[in-house]
C-alpha cells in the first residue's frame, strides 16, 4: 500500500506538472504552487484579489498593507504515514512571515536495469517573508491610501540524494486597491478590491549534478467583492494555473460565532471543484 500510493503521487505530480513543461521546460512542482491554506483552497485559490488575511502572504503581499489585526495559521497533511506537507504563516499589519515543508520517504533508488538500491527520502523546505505599505501615506497623496504595494523574499530548498539537492530564491512584487463600495439599486457591493502579483523572479534552482530548473514565472490578476455584507466573490487570473473563482457565504450564529462555507473551482489542470467550511 505505502508503495503504490508512493508511486500514485509521483505520478499525480509529473501529471500536474506536465502543462507548465511544454510552455517552459524544466519547471520545478515546488511547495509555492501547492501549500496554501484552507480558506483560500475551499474558494478556488481565487485569491490575490482579495488577501484579506495570513494568506496574502501566500497570494498577493500587498494585502498585508490593508490588514488591521493579527492573523495567523497552521497546517499539517499526512498521507498513509508516507508523505507529509504543512506550514506556518502569521502575519501583521504591513509585515509577513512563514514556512513550508513537503517531505516523502521510502523512495527506493533504481539502476538502468531496475535494480532496487538504497531507499532515500525526499523533501522540500521553504521560507517566506513580506513587507508591504499603503502608497498614499508613504507618497503624501491620500487619494491612494487605500493602495498597497508589496513584495515578498522566498527561498527555498531542495534536499534529497546530493546529485538532487539545491537552494534557490525568488522576488514577487505586487499591488492590491480596495476601491470602496457600490449600490444597484437595493443590492450593496462593499470591498471591492484589484489586485496584481508577479511570481518566480529570481535565478532559478541549479542542483548537485548541475542540472538546473525554473520556479516557473507567473503573474496573477484578481478582482473581489462583498455583496450584502455576507457573500464575498472572487475571480482570478493565473499564467499558470489558468481561471480560479470562488465564494464565500458567511451566517451569523447566535452566542456561538459564525459559520463561513466556500466554494470554487479552478481550471489548472482540468477543472478541478472544491468546497469548505470554517468555523
Amino acid at each position: 500500500m505505502k508503495t503504490a500510493f508512493i508511486v500514485l503521487t509521483a505520478l499525480l505530480v509529473a501529471w500536474g506538472a506536465t502543462p507548465r513543461a511544454l510552455a517552459q521546460p524544466a519547471t520545478l512542482v515546488s511547495l509555492f504552487d501547492f501549500a496554501g491554506g484552507v480558506r483560500a483552497t475551499g474558494m478556488g485559490g481565487a485569491f490575490a484579489g482579495l488577501a484579506d488575511d495570513e494568506q496574502a502572504l501566500i497570494y498577493n503581499p500587498a494585502g498585508l498593507a490593508l490588514l488591521e489585526r493579527l492573523h495567523a495559521h497552521a497546517t499539517l497533511q499526512s498521507h498513509l504515514s508516507a508523505s507529509s506537507v504543512g506550514g506556518l504563516a502569521g502575519a501583521l499589519p504591513s509585515l509577513g512571515a512563514g514556512v513550508q515543508f513537503f517531505g516523502v520517504d521510502g523512495l527506493v533508488r533504481r539502476n538502468d536495469q531496475d535494480e532496487a538500491g538504497e531507499a532515500f527520502g525526499y523533501g522540500q523546505f521553504a521560507l517566506l517573508g513580506a513587507g508591504a505599505l499603503r502608497l498614499g501615506g508613504f507618497i503624501g497623496v491620500p487619494a491612494l491610501n487605500a493602495l498597497g504595494v508589496g513584495l515578498r523574499a522566498k527561498f527555498l530548498s531542495v534536499n534529497t540524494l546530493s546529485g538532487g539537492s539545491g537552494a534557490t530564491f525568488a522576488l514577487d512584487p505586487s499591488a492590491l486597491w480596495e476601491l470602496g463600495r457600490l449600490r444597484f439599486g437595493g443590492v450593496s457591493v462593499e470591498r471591492i478590491r484589484v489586485g496584481a502579483a508577479l511570481d518566480n523572479l529570481g535565478p532559478g534552482i541549479r542542483y548537485g549534478s548541475g542540472h538546473s530548473e525554473s520556479l516557473g514565472f507567473g503573474a496573477r490578476l484578481g478582482l473581489s467583492a462583498q455583496v450584502q455584507r455576507v457573500v464575498l466573490a472572487a475571480l482570478e487570473l493565473n499564467t499558470q494555473t489558468g481561471l480560479h473563482l470562488g465564494v464565500e457565504y458567511t451566517l451569523p450564529i447566535q452566542t456561538v460565532g459564525t459559520l463561513a462555507l466556500r466554494t470554487g473551482f479552478h481550471t489548472g489542470n482540468g477543472f478541478t471543484f472544491n468546497l469548505g467550511l470554517g468555523f
